[in-house]
C-alpha cells in the first residue's frame, strides 16, 4: 500500500522491527509490528507480550492495545502514551505486532501478564515514538509514520504481505503456549503436597 504522506507513490509492505528498547533498571523491550491490509474487529488484536518466549499478556481475550479502552485520564497522558483509540478506529483494526519483554521481568506466578511497575508507560512512549518514525523492514534509510498511516491510509490496494501467515504463526505460538501452561498446571496439581 502507499503511503499516506504520497498516495500515488510506491507501494510498501508495512511491517518493522521494533528495535531493542531500554526501559531502564536493565529492562528491555524489542519486537515486530505490521499493519494488517483487511481490518478486524475481533479476535487476536493488538501486541503480544512475550516473556521468556511465552505469551503473558495480548492474547484474544485480554488484548495490549495502549488507549483503546481510555486508559489514560488527560489529554497529554493520551498524546504521550496512546496508541490506539476508539474501538471501531483504523488503527485498533490493523495495527498489530508482538513484543517480547527481557527476563528480568517479573511476572504473576500463573504467567498471565507483567508486574510492570510503571515500564508499561515508558514502554508505551518509546513504541509509539519509533512506531511515528520507524523504517520497514526491505526498506532502509527511509522514515515512516506507522501509526499516521494506520489511521488515514490508502486501503484499497492490496499489500503483498501475507498476515494470514502471520497470524497463523501467532496464533500457534499462543495456543503452544496455552498448552504449555495447561501442563504444568497439571503436573503442578498431581505433585504431593508436604
Amino acid at each position: 500500500m502507499p503511503c499516506v504522506s504520497d498516495p500515488d507513490g510506491e507501494s510498501y509492505e508495512w511491517v518493522t522491527e521494533i528495535p531493542e528498547l531500554d526501559l531502564g533498571d536493565g529492562l528491555k523491550a524489542w519486537g515486530v509490528a505490521y499493519l494488517r491490509d483487511k481490518g478486524r474487529v475481533s479476535g487476536q488484536r493488538g501486541f503480544g507480550i512475550f516473556w521468556k518466549d511465552r505469551l503473558v499478556t495480548g492474547s484474544t481475550g485480554d488484548p495490549w492495545m495502549p488507549g483503546s479502552n481510555d486508559d489514560f485520564d488527560t489529554r497529554e497522558a493520551v498524546n504521550k502514551y496512546a496508541i490506539y483509540q476508539g474501538a471501531n478506529s483504523g488503527i485498533n483494526q490493523r495495527l498489530e505486532g508482538w513484543i517480547h519483554i527481557s527476563p528480568e521481568f517479573e511476572v504473576p506466578s500463573t504467567k498471565n501478564g507483567v508486574l510492570w511497575y510503571g515500564k508499561d508507560l515508558v514502554l508505551m512512549e518509546q513504541l509509539k515514538s519509533y512506531l511515528t518514525d520507524c523504517e520497514l523492514i526491505g526498506t532502509p534509510n527511509k522514515k515512516f509514520d506507522f501509526i499516521r498511516q494506520a489511521k488515514k491510509g490508502e486501503w484499497k490496494k492490496k499489500l503483498d504481505i501475507d498476515t494470514k501467515k502471520i497470524d497463523e504463526a501467532f496464533d500457534n505460538e499462543a495456543l503452544e503456549e496455552l498448552k504449555k501452561q495447561q501442563l504444568e498446571a497439571a503436573s503442578t496439581a498431581a505433585e504431593p503436597t508436604a
